[in-house]
């Protein structure tokens, strides 16, 4: 019988650098150890990073799926990334529909309060639907006005980093 102490979890598999040595640098290594080139991880990387971050919650893996696979881009890649980003997701929902509300000049801002989100469902019922609608529209606005440039920082970051990561694969320290 094994002993107790081996049965038990440790904390430390719950740490962000445990996942992020554990999860996301040894499935690279693995992608880089089958044939993946670094080019090819940079741009599924930036691809899933950018799509993560649609202001749609539940949408970015097909996304992913749909358009990464045309573009034969590593969809174990795109999807590490997208999960990645998913915190950051979140936290730029409304950012974004502010954006989207600011480029398409919108003169009645969606309510981020529930009390006059309470209001506008009694004032105009169905009409809020179309309101809430036409919000994720403006949100999926702010979003393409910086995805350009999310894909290419992340682009260039990874195609650096995985470039480095590669190198290192081919000539460990000490050889």
């Amino acid at each position: 019988m094994p002993p107790l102490v081996s049965s038990v979890v440790s904390l430390k598999q719950f740490s962000p650098a445990f996942f992020w040595r554990q999860r996301v640098m040894k499935t690279l290594v693995g992608l880089l150890r089958v044939g993946v080139t670094p080019e090819e991880l940079a741009r599924a990387l930036a691809l899933g990073a950018t799509l993560g971050l649609l202001p749609t919650v539940g949408t970015t893996t097909a996304a992913c799926l749909l358009i990464g696979g045309p573009l034969r881009l590593n969809q174990v890649a795109a999807q590490l990334s997208n999960y990645a980003v998913t915190p950051i997701q979140i936290l730029l929902i409304l950012p974004f529909l502010r954006l989207g509300e600011t480029v398409l000049g919108v003169d009645r801002r969606f309510p981020l309060s529930a009390a006059e989100i309470a209001r506008r469902v009694e004032e105009s019922g169905f009409g809020f639907t179309l309101e809430l609608g036409l919000s994720v529209v403006h949100a999926l606005v702010g979003w393409a006005c910086v995805a350009p440039a999310v894909f290419a920082l992340v682009w260039l970051a990874s195609r650096g980093a995985i470039g480095w990561l590669a190198e290192k694969r081919r000539h460990p320290a000490g050889t």
